[in-house]
Order: structure tokens, then sequence, then C-alpha cells
């Protein structure tokens, strides 16, 4: 039996191989676009999901209190999809009594880290930042 899969960022985020992938899994549902969408839009997509995939990231400062209302607005809901390092905005308990498994991905921001560390060590070498606050006296 095919899941309903609710995913809460557009569509245009995903690669074609990840559409078809996504596809094998299931019924898969898109908010419409990257503008802003209420609770209630969000709420309404997801109301019949066996997965949710979630950015906290698309959300903003509501994250933990808008996936709570959706969790709770969404009663078959078994699986919930994030596309983040962290999960500190979910509520750990009530996914553990209402049988939701919480997925996330631990490696996402290893390369990113990286690069970042690589440019502030060049930075630094070559005195970017300082002789950048120097040209503003």
């Amino acid at each position: 039996m095919k899941k309903n899969i609710s995913v809460l960022y557009p569509k245009e985020e995903f690669t074609s191989e990840q559409l078809l992938k996504l596809g094998l899994a299931g019924q898969v549902s898109f908010i419409d676009s990257d503008g802003d969408k209420s609770l209630k839009d969000l709420i309404k997509l997801s109301r019949d999901a066996d997965v949710i995939a979630f950015s906290p990231d698309k959300i903003g400062n509501h994250a933990s209190e808008w996936l709570s209302e959706i969790l709770e607005a969404s009663p078959k809901v078994k699986g919930l999809a994030l596309n983040t390092v962290h999960a500190d905005y979910v509520n750990e308990e009530y996914c553990k009594e209402h049988g939701i498994k919480v997925t996330n991905v631990p490696d996402c921001t290893t390369q990113a880290v990286a690069e970042h560390i690589l440019a502030l060590l060049l930075s630094t070498a070559k005195r970017i930042i300082i002789n950048d606050r120097r040209t503003y006296q």
C-alpha cells in the first residue's frame, strides 16, 4: 500500500531523480510555492498524511509551535522526515506517545561547515576582514 506523503516545501526544490524516488514511495503532495504559507494551509495539506516532510527553515520562528499543531491535526501520521541536522524543535515525547518515527539528515552540513572553515582561515590569513573594516574608517 502506497503512503500519503506531505512535503511542506515546494516541488521545485527537488531534482527529477528525487521526485521519481518520492513518487515510488507513495502519493506525494507539495506546497504550491516558497512564499508564505499559513498554518491552516499546512494543516490542510498534511491532514491525511502518513509521512510529513518538514523544514523549520521554511516556517521560521514558529517551527516548534506549528509542527505540534500540524501533528495534532494529522492523526494518521507515522513518520516525520526533517531536512535538518537538529531536531530540538520536535516534541519527542508527543511523537513517542503517538508512534511517530522521526528522521533527520545528520551529516547534511558537513561539506558546508568545512567550506566555511576554509573561507574563515583564508580570510584570517589574508586579513580580509581587518582590511575591509579599515576602509570604512
